[in-house]
């Protein structure tokens, strides 16, 4: 058995490190009760409560909605690009949108658009023959074998010039491949020893007790002079203080393992041996294998605010277009680029995608997407990611920056906030950048909807794009004469700004430092649906 210090150190890493690609807190998440969250989680509907009169730092939707009371509204519609939705949850029911020009499970292509019985949407990571991909690997991994292939056992000498520039990439991309497998093979040993320490003083302290069920007063009452159980009691007593689980640790060890079996395998192949050659890609299974995620952010967005169970979502009169696109893994760019085409050429007036990647090795092909959606004005919401670092200093996709030069002008980046009552105004996984984050948004402790009928907490930027999405939708379903470039003009200047200072996002604790807002975001504000309304009734009196 390791020593108490070493295990202490453990948990403490072991919070920090076990975060899935684009869900922050998910080893602690909490699932609510499906007909009153309300009374299950303290989580519930901070996201909608109003910062400029309240100390929680919400979005003001429901006072938004006060201004809107006697106001019609139309539908709007949008795609929700991630790795799945479940369509049957019950507080989407009737939030779901519909190809009406589709007949459903009639294997045919009934409006001629290029995908069979799309009657809710499409899955590109499958095939016709109802297949689905469900792991993937990394594009560092994919990259890693593809150049391998070629450069793998030579050295610099054995490079003609014209691939000298290939061969300088391959090494970055084996180094940082190596670097990253290690240090996953590393934290799955280091959990494999967490779990024998804590067994082995688990069942040290059941003996001495006499029970399996103890807690702190427990552990703290036996003052017995036994060394080995002395030993013990203190591990769990920290362990127990920080929060451990043996679900935590279960959850951690899959995610290890998960990474060194698919993500950085390079032998793994599970997505070309289902897609294979077929195209278009997928079928209409839309639900996929596991949609927490894209059921999450869909609730956010679109959960029934009136039907008294579940939350209260963002966007009262919306459909959402469930596209699956996004793997247990790297989302592939020619898949991203299929699924911005799919959105724009169904009717999606607002495209959220809450994931991203290091390297795009297709970026011209999404970039020609984002183009088609720019032209048809279409809004695209885009989460700026859970590496708490300046965007400005790392590679990081999509983005609205076309390798062509230019940029895409109908795009939004969002950060994520927390609620504020306790100092962490600005999420400390988020990450920012003055000039390439536009807004911050709710990101911290989320309550929505999951698969099956479930509720979870999550935190993520994943969750703030979601925030901004569907407040573009409420503007536009009560303001449906607004362009696209006003609707997002409302939303970045109603950003409620924060000129105290905050703490760094992205920065541990003991380094932490207070900063402006305006240094982590251009706005240097988050965003307000209630200041959002009042600007957006001005700028249609125009």
């Amino acid at each position: 058995m390791r020593t108490i210090h070493w295990v202490i150190g453990a948990v403490i890493w072991l919070a920090a490190c076990v975060t899935p690609k684009e869900a922050v807190d998910t080893t602690a998440a909490q699932t609510a009760s499906h007909s009153n969250p309300q009374a299950q989680n303290p989580h519930y509907n901070w996201f909608n409560q109003n910062g400029l009169s309240d100390s929680i730092q919400g979005m003001g939707t429901d006072a938004a909605y006060g201004l809107l009371r006697r106001k019609k509204s139309k539908e709007v519609v949008v795609a929700v690009i991630d790795d799945g939705v479940d369509i049957d949850q019950a507080d989407l029911i009737g939030k779901i949108w519909t190809n009406t020009a589709e007949i459903p499970n009639n294997g045919k292509d009934d409006d001629h658009n290029g995908y069979a019985d799309d009657a809710h949407g499409w899955n590109f990571l499958g095939n016709a023959q109802g297949e689905i991909v469900d792991k993937d690997t990394y594009e560092l991994t994919r990259l890693y074998r593809k150049y391998s292939k070629t450069f793998a056992g030579q050295s610099e000498a054995d490079i003609p010039a014209s691939k000298k520039q290939a061969f300088t990439l391959y090494r970055r991309i084996r180094s940082e491949f190596d670097e990253k497998r290690s240090a996953a093979k590393l934290k799955q040993y280091q959990l494999s020893l967490l779990a024998v320490a804590y067994r082995e003083s688990d069942s040290t302290v059941q003996q001495a007790l006499g029970k399996a069920d103890y807690g702190l007063r427990d552990l703290k009452s036996d003052t017995t002079d036994n060394a080995v159980l002395q030993r013990s009691k203190a591990m769990l007593i920290q362990l127990k203080k920080s929060g451990f689980s043996t679900a935590a640790l279960r959850d951690a060890q899959g995610h290890f393992e998960n990474e060194l079996q698919y993500h950085y395998n390079p032998k793994y192949r599970g997505y070309e041996s289902i897609v294979r050659s077929q195209n278009p890609h997928g079928n209409p299974m839309v639900f996929g294998v596991h949609p927490d995620h894209g059921t999450h952010v869909s609730g956010i967005i679109a959960a029934d605010r009136h039907n008294g169970i579940g939350i209260k979502g963002i966007a009262d009169k919306v459909k959402i277009m469930p596209i699956r696109a996004v793997p247990d893994g790297d989302e592939r760019d020619e898949n991203i680029a299929a699924a911005i085409h799919y959105a724009v050429d169904n009717g999606a007036k607002i495209i959220n995608m809450s994931f991203g990647k290091g390297y795009s090795p297709q970026k011209r092909l999404v970039d020609a997407a984002v183009k088609a959606a720019m032209r048809q004005g279409v809004l695209i919401v885009h989460a700026a990611g859970n590496d708490a670092v300046d965007l400005g200093s790392i590679s990081y996709f999509p983005n609205p920056h076309y390798a062509d030069g230019g940029m895409a002008e109908n795009w939004i980046t969002v950060g994520a906030s927390g609620p504020g009552c306790n100092g962490a105004l600005a999420a400390d996984f988020s990450n920012y950048s003055h000039d390439r984050v536009d807004v911050f948004a709710p990101g911290v402790d989320i309550l929505s909807t999951v698969s099956n009928n479930r509720y979870e907490v999550l935190s993520g930027t994943s969750m703030a794009a979601p925030m901004v999405t569907g407040m573009a939708a409420v503007i536009w379903s009560y303001f449906p004469k607004l362009t696209v470039g006003e609707v997002r003009d409302i939303i970045l200047k109603s950003a409620i700004p924060h000129e105290d200072t905050v703490e760094q996002a992205g920065e541990e604790k003991a380094q932490s430092q207070a900063v402006n807002l305006k240094r982590l975001c251009h706005t240097g504000g988050i965003v307000n649906l209630y200041r959002a309304v009042q600007l957006a009734k001005e700028m249609s009196k125009r």
